[in-house]
C-alpha cells in the first residue's frame, strides 16, 4: 500500500483562504497531524494519514487527507462530541473545508439558540 503524501502548499493555502473568509479579523493557526484512518467500513485496517487541525474558541476542526483528492473531515468541542458534515469523503478540498465551516456554524447557532427557521 502507497503512502498518502503530505499536503502541498496549494492546499493549505485552500484550507487558510477559508478561514481567512470565515474568521475575518483573526489568524487561525494550522497544525499538521498524523491520524489513522478506517478506509473502508468493512474493515479494521488503519492507515495513517496526513491531517490538518486548527481550534477556533471552543471548537476543534480537523481535515484528512486520505488519498489524491480524497479528504475527510469533522469538528468537536470534546473528544466524545464530534461531529461530521454527513458526507464520508469529499473529492473537492474546497467543498471539504466549506463544508465543515457551513455545518459547524449551522451546529453553533443551534447551540447557541439563536438559530431562526424561517
Amino acid at each position: 500500500m502507497s503512502e498518502i503524501p503530505d499536503y502541498t502548499d496549494d492546499e493549505i493555502s485552500i484550507i487558510e483562504n477559508a478561514l481567512r473568509t470565515r474568521w475575518k479579523n483573526e489568524k487561525i493557526k494550522l497544525h499538521p497531524a498524523d491520524v489513522e484512518v478506517k478506509m473502508s467500513a468493512y474493515s479494521d485496517v488503519l492507515t495513517d494519514c496526513p491531517a490538518l487541525f486548527w481550534t477556533h474558541k471552543h471548537c476543534n476542526f480537523v481535515i484528512i487527507k486520505a488519498g489524491e483528492n480524497r479528504f475527510r473531515t469533522q469538528f468537536f468541542y470534546e473528544p466524545s462530541d464530534q461531529y461530521g458534515t454527513g458526507r464520508n469523503e469529499y473529492h473537492s478540498l474546497q467543498e471539504c473545508v466549506t463544508s465543515v465551516l457551513q455545518v459547524q456554524a449551522d451546529h453553533e447557532t443551534l447551540r447557541d439558540g439563536t438559530f431562526q427557521h424561517n
